[in-house]
């Protein structure tokens, strides 16, 4: 759910300039159930990564540099009427049941359930957890509704097709890190700065 092309991009035009930092993959469990844990032992286990972050949750946990955003789309399920598309408008989800995250935790994803409450109430929204995992995916495809999702996820689920929606409302991305990062990580931002 964090993809990290975005920063193995970045780094390779700096690192010639940093041969005392070195960046190395490490796997962690980034379930929703678990993410929270992950994001209290940063600095322990690993020193950074990069998400899409408009949590409140994460940023009482973490700091966050914004390196762009990410798109905010939708997915479906391969054969869902809609899974021919790659872009489609408001109106084109008359009827269908949007799942997406629960209110509260995010303002950007809050003003999406607002805008879509007052101006598309057709559209039946279903809460899913905070944050999304592969079970979120999954429950999409089994339930065969629309996934409001980002464009960096059109490849984590191989029965998702994620289709643009005509808006633009959109996720920040960036590096996330210890509230009490280490020298190395300091030094890091500063050169991707």
């Amino acid at each position: 759910m964090n993809p990290c092309k975005p920063l193995v991009d970045l780094w390779k035009q700096i690192s010639n300039l940093y041969p005392n930092l070195k960046l190395q993959i490490i796997p962690y469990d980034d379930s929703g159930n678990t993410v929270l844990n992950v994001l209290d032992t940063l600095g322990k286990d690993f020193d950074i990564f990069v998400a899409p972050c408009n949590s409140e949750e994460w940023l009482k946990r973490c700091n966050f540099y914004q390196l762009g955003t990410y798109k905010i789309c939708c997915a479906v399920p391969q054969g869902h009427r809609l899974s021919e598309q790659e872009s489609i408008t408001l109106n084109d989800l008359s009827g269908e049941t949007l799942m997406m995250c629960q209110r509260g935790d995010s303002k950007i994803l809050d003003d999406i359930r607002e805008y879509l409450n007052k101006d598309y109430p057709e559209i039946v929204i279903k809460d899913t957890s905070i944050f999304y995992d592969a079970s979120v995916l999954n429950q999409c495809d089994r339930e065969e509704n629309v996934l409001l999702t980002l464009d960096a996820w059109s490849e984590t689920h191989p029965f998702l097709h994620t289709i643009k929606i005509d808006w633009d409302f959109t996720m920040p991305y960036g590096i996330v890190y210890s509230k009490e990062p280490s020298q190395s990580v300091l030094i890091f931002l500063e050169a991707i700065k």
